[in-house]
């Protein structure tokens, strides 16, 4: 399996818009890394194709259309992709996809010996957590067409938690023992010192899923207590179950308004520094189908503090991370028994740092991909 096709319209740096990002742009360097020509079909927001080289990592930025199209983009882009791979006439050994809003459901059977699947969270999922426009609401059942089909066509399916595997199955309705176990993998940089400054910090898209709200309101439970406390939330700034903008429902709360910053999205750099700055990092996420910001949080070396929801457990229970129920109350009581304890914030960064080693590292990741392409081609 030396010739690997991976397709996402997310790929940084021009489309670096969350998790499938990062996961296919490691996925591709490690797979390169191994010795396997990797080409990546991404999305170019211009009206052309743009070619990339990188090494063994060939990028084809691929734009939903050639000229004005009256299509939706959740259409355009698998007809796109389709359209794409026929130009191309090329048969790789493998072509991979996620799962979300069915990029890959179009895919040509004569494009590669096997077609995998990513299941992450499907849109209907993430929807579900907030008020659905009149737009979102006429897309759905496309869209589920479109994630069913991309699952049920291709020949190999990859979750990367048991978790998920089960939800994927009873959503799909495929057999639980057809998909298989691939847990993600990150780089893991140099150790920096930790922080002794209380700062909290949040990374990620802020909607409901992610637990934006439940996150704001525990900020304002920790600063009434520690009134020094910080919270930065960095990622796009979305909207609340009842469709007010985040910076809004900050604004309008002078307790907030002191204790908690919105970055919006960051480049790299920024992030990094901002972790460094930081003596906890919180995942309030309600849903997840892995969570990479996990993996994240521990490779900066910091304190995590997670929900304990079915993937934090499954990837982070009984390893000394600090999971507590999905309420603002108790994740209060977490911050700021961390924020008033280094040598317990120090701890559970080691513990951290030595799980990901121990299963969690980019090589470990393609390892085991590479693995089940094998067992399937």
């Amino acid at each position: 399996m030396n010739n690997v096709c991976l397709i996402s319209q997310q790929f940084p740096p021009e489309t670096a818009w969350g998790g499938i990002a990062t996961y296919v742009h490691l996925l591709a360097e490690g797979l390169g890394e191994a010795g396997c020509a990797v080409t990546v079909v991404s999305r170019s927001l211009t009206n052309t194709a743009i070619r990339e080289e990188h090494g063994n990592l060939l990028v084809w930025r691929v734009p939903n259309a050639a000229r004005l199209s009256l299509l939706p983009n959740f259409i355009a882009r698998p007809l796109a992709v389709r359209r794409f791979l026929q130009v191309l006439n090329r048969q790789f050994d493998v072509v991979e996809y996620p799962s979300w809003a069915g990029e890959g459901a179009l895919v040509p059977a004569s494009a590669a010996t096997v077609v995998a699947v990513r299941l992450v969270t499907t849109v209907r999922t993430v929807h579900a957590y907030w008020k659905s426009s009149v737009k979102e609401r006429a897309a759905s059942p496309i869209l589920d067409r479109l994630e069913s089909s991309s699952v049920h066509r291709a020949r190999l399916r990859i979750s990367g938690t048991a978790s998920q595997a089960a939800s994927a199955a009873a959503q799909f309705a495929i057999p639980r023992e057809s998909i298989a176990i691939v847990p993600y993998g990150i780089r893991i940089p140099a150790k920096t010192p930790l922080s002794g400054a209380p700062v909290v910090l949040i990374v990620g898209r802020l909607e409901p899923r992610k637990g934006t709200e439940i996150a704001l309101r525990a900020a304002g439970l920790v600063a009434a207590s520690m009134p020094k406390a910080r919270f930065v939330f960095a990622g796009q700034i979305g909207r609340d179950r009842q469709g007010t903008p985040y910076q809004d429902v900050v604004a309008r709360d002078s307790r907030l308004s002191r204790a908690v910053t919105l970055m919006g999205r960051v480049d790299q750099a920024s992030l990094e520094r901002l972790r460094e700055q930081s003596s906890v990092i919180m995942v309030p996420s309600l849903a997840e189908s892995f969570g990479l910001t996990y993996l994240e949080a521990m490779a900066a070396g910091r304190a995590l503090i997670a929900f304990d929801i079915p993937p934090a457990r499954e990837l982070l229970g009984g390893d000394g991370i600090p999971l507590v129920p999905p309420n603002s109350e108790a994740l209060a009581d977490a911050v700021l028994e961390l924020l008033s304890d280094h040598d317990k914030c120090v701890q559970i960064a080691e513990a951290g740092w030595r799980l990901l080693l121990e299963r969690y590292t980019v090589e470990r990741m393609v390892a085991n991909t590479l693995d089940v392409y094998r067992r399937i081609g």
